[in-house]
């Protein structure tokens, strides 16, 4: 699947529609269509949120227990918010799990998580 091109249909399509539908919109297809990740699929994890103690041990175990790569991390405090970005390396078992747990720990931390394919990431976020 060429997820760019699907990118740019929908956003020729559907004008009206915010960056956030068209990315959940392609999320979506891509499960339909069976786009599976292999252990070469890499993965962008963003989480912001209040800083508290624990919250990169906390986001780096549930993606290393879903069975993912971290291949970089980048996490900075500004005046208070943590903001982290990581670059893993899909597991067999694809972004769904760590996108699952990545949820409840949001929810239970009080911050905002998203996972987004390379890909994905790449198109909705054009230089």
């Amino acid at each position: 699947m060429d997820i760019r091109g699907v990118v740019d249909i929908l956003a020729k399509n559907f004008p009206d529609a915010s960056a956030d539908q068209v990315e959940q919109t392609v999320a979506e297809l891509a499960g339909i269509i069976g786009e599976t990740a292999t252990g070469e699929d890499r993965a962008i994890v963003t989480v912001y949120g209040r800083d508290r103690p624990g919250i990169l041990a906390s986001v780096t175990a549930v993606v290393s227990n879903a069975g993912h790569n971290i291949l970089d991390v980048s996490q900075k405090i500004l005046q208070g918010y943590f903001a982290l970005i990581m670059l893993i390396e899909v597991g067999e078992h694809g972004v769904g799990a760590v996108q699952d747990e990545l949820a409840r720990l949001a929810e239970s931390e009080s911050v905002r998580a998203v996972v987004q394919h390379e890909q994905l990431f790449n198109a909705m976020h054009r230089l």
